[in-house]
């Protein structure tokens, strides 16, 4: 029996182990990310900070990547509490863009390495050193993700990222490349 209250599809569970944080898709199975404690560099609140998505209260950071847990998270304040408690750092909220971006760079040259020959490779960069607005990992791993190694489809998003950034930036998260 429902109390009215809307639940949260996100649950944080916690053990000697680390931190288990299982998420419940409408119409999917459940998914589960699990981190050792050893494994969280950092934390940091970030409730709608600059690029951060709006309703985040926590990121973790689990290098090289960031992992997101959203404000009505089942538990996540518990992980707050474990966190302070077990001395792990905070990562003050003006330093959180600049690591994300390191982070997002590491991906991008990760990438490129991957899906590119160095001829090819030196064509991809010079499409994404053409502008201002593709020099960020943040736009450069939307633009990377969404061409899927195909290096017209580059060429073409990086001419759209030229003209609006954000589109890209939405299309690679609306099409579940997740935080890019």
């Amino acid at each position: 029996m429902s109390d009215g209250t809307r639940r949260s599809p996100v649950a944080v569970r916690l053990s000697e182990e680390g931190v288990h944080v299982t998420v419940a898709y409408a119409g999917g199975p459940p998914t589960r990310e699990d981190f050792e404690w050893r494994m969280i560099g950092a934390w940091s609140r970030a409730p709608g900070q600059r690029q951060m998505p709006d309703g985040i209260t926590l990121l973790l950071r689990t290098p090289p990547f960031f992992y997101w847990i959203v404000a009505d998270a089942d538990g996540a304040d518990d992980l707050l509490q474990e966190m302070v408690a077990r001395g792990l750092s905070e990562l003050p909220q003006e330093r959180v863009t600049e690591v994300a971006e390191r982070a997002r760079q590491a991906r991008v040259e990760e990438y490129l390495a991957k899906r590119f020959d160095d001829a090819t490779r030196a064509a991809v960069l010079a499409d994404l050193d053409a502008s201002p607005f593709t020099a960020s990992a943040r736009v450069r791993l939307a633009i990377l993700s969404l061409s899927k190694g195909n290096v017209s489809k580059v060429h073409e998003l990086a001419q759209v990222a030229r003209r609006d950034w954000r589109d890209v930036v939405w299309w690679a998260d609306s099409d579940g490349y997740g935080d890019v």
